[in-house]
């Protein structure tokens, strides 16, 4: 048995919880803000995330009194996703149209002789 193998059967199981997926949501929120993370990587973990907070619903089921925090964190999360990636989109924007009014543009004429 490999020490990977054996390190894998001593682990202990994690446990989701509402507030460490809150806690997670903010960091990626926080993180997709500030452009640490690109917006496509943070959607796809933010997806990962929904799906856990899934799982634990389903797992959990009415144990879990208070899940808003979770749902207020996933909000704010898609709207900074959207805020950010809509930034991206006008910088783009915003390059193509300055590199469409360069090509259009007539090159400068030279002084005559």
């Amino acid at each position: 048995m490999s020490a990977r193998t054996a390190r894998a059967r001593t682990a202990k199981e994690s446990e989701t919880t509402p507030e460490g997926l809150t806690a997670l949501l903010y960091h990626i929120t926080h993180a997709a803000s500030q452009k640490l993370i690109d917006p496509e990587f943070a959607r796809k973990l933010g997806r990962e995330i929904e799906a856990e907070y899934e799982a634990l619903r389903t797992r959990r089921g009415s144990e879990l009194r208070d899940c808003s925090g979770v749902e207020d964190a996933m909000a704010r999360f898609q709207s900074a996703i959207l805020a950010e990636e809509g930034c991206l989109l006008t910088r783009a924007l915003t390059r193509l149209r300055g590199s469409a009014d360069s090509v259009a543009a007539p090159p400068a004429a030279a002084p005559p002789p």
